[in-house]
């Protein structure tokens, strides 16, 4: 059932960034921490299955992924980059003039999610890819966190990052920045997802405790309201009520066709809604707003699935059976 959990997170991404946000608090928010712990299960499940854990193994592993997130990423980069040419929108995310190291920031990832310090939100063409460029952060790291077999690396991992982030909700650090987008103050939750897969439950009982130190700490200060700390413990909590008993589900072949949207609804959504605002008169912030946004995102990521990701998911499984075919040899 993780296809449709990862369309229903992409689409309450869209709907925070519809400007509807039920209860006062943002979905968007819940949905990213939920990716992260997502993005943990699913690289230690295929880390443990497909990959030996050896230099080869890890090549392998970067360039599976690769090939599943930086297609369809230039594909919806391409028609954004149309779109900003031939409409020329009045939007803050495509303000600045871009230079060549905007650009090369667009194409990388990698760099995004430190626009606090580079200034890149004034020319982000697809402005949600931040946390992607997080999520690929802990993508380099995952090999290294799963092939060495140090009994104290996960934990030691765990309780560095959990400290950022405690510090980072009691108001040391900047709580949007490092209880949320920086992997030094996130990497924990990556983890929690590493331990349902590999069914660590004493780890994932020492990272709720964290969580439940940190929340009491932001609490106590009076930081609790600050940034999106509700949101990012909710995410983190309710993410982990729904991965633990849906790991235990086998795929369906409907669950998997929903799951092939998500990717692509993540990553198209602004496009749809610069397009609404500046060809229509919708109200942002409405339920009908919403409803064309998520209609025009599906037909996006329908198009974005037929002409780039399913032309690639016979190659992506090659991949990983020449990977498990590849002789372990030292971490």
């Amino acid at each position: 059932m993780f296809g449709t959990l990862r369309l229903l997170l992409a689409a309450l991404v869209a709907m925070a960034h519809t400007g509807w946000l039920p209860f006062e608090l943002n979905p968007g928010v819940v949905a990213v921490v939920g990716f992260y712990l997502l993005a943990g299960f699913v690289m230690h499940a295929q880390l443990s299955r497909h990959y030996p854990p050896s230099l080869h193994g890890a090549g392998w592993f970067y360039l599976e992924r690769l090939l599943r997130i930086f297609p369809q990423y230039l594909f919806f980069l391409v028609l954004t980059v149309a779109f900003f040419y031939l409409l020329n929108p009045q939007v803050s995310y495509l303000s600045a003039s871009p230079g060549p190291g905007d650009w090369l920031a667009n194409l990388l990832v990698l760099p995004l999610n430190f626009y606090m310090f580079t200034g890149q939100l004034a020319f982000i063409l697809i402005p949600p890819a931040w946390s992607l460029g997080a999520e690929l952060q802990f993508y380099l790291l995952a090999p290294l966190l799963l092939f060495f077999r140090q009994r104290w690396l996960l934990p030691g991992a765990v309780l560095l990052s959990a400290l950022v982030f405690t510090l980072a909700l009691g108001g040391l650090l900047n709580p949007d920045h490092y209880g949320y987008r920086l992997l030094p103050g996130i990497l924990f939750i990556f983890i929690a997802g590493i331990a349902v897969s590999a069914r660590r439950w004493r780890l994932l009982g020492a990272i709720l405790l964290l969580s439940l130190l940190a929340a009491g700490v932001s609490y106590a200060t009076g930081q609790w309201r600050e940034g999106f700390i509700i949101e990012v413990l909710l995410g983190l909590w309710l993410g982990l009520a729904l991965i633990v008993p849906l790991a235990r589900l086998r795929p369906r072949g409907w669950d998997t066709r929903l799951g092939y949207l998500a990717y692509g609804v993540f990553l198209s959504h602004f496009l749809v809604i610069w397009l609404l605002q500046s060809l229509t008169t919708l109200e942002s912030g409405t339920l009908t707003h919403f409803a064309a946004v998520l209609g025009g995102t599906l037909l996006l990521a329908s198009l974005g699935h037929l002409l780039v990701e399913s032309r690639l998911i016979t190659l992506r499984r090659r991949i990983r059976q020449r990977a498990g075919n590849t002789p372990p040899g030292p971490p």
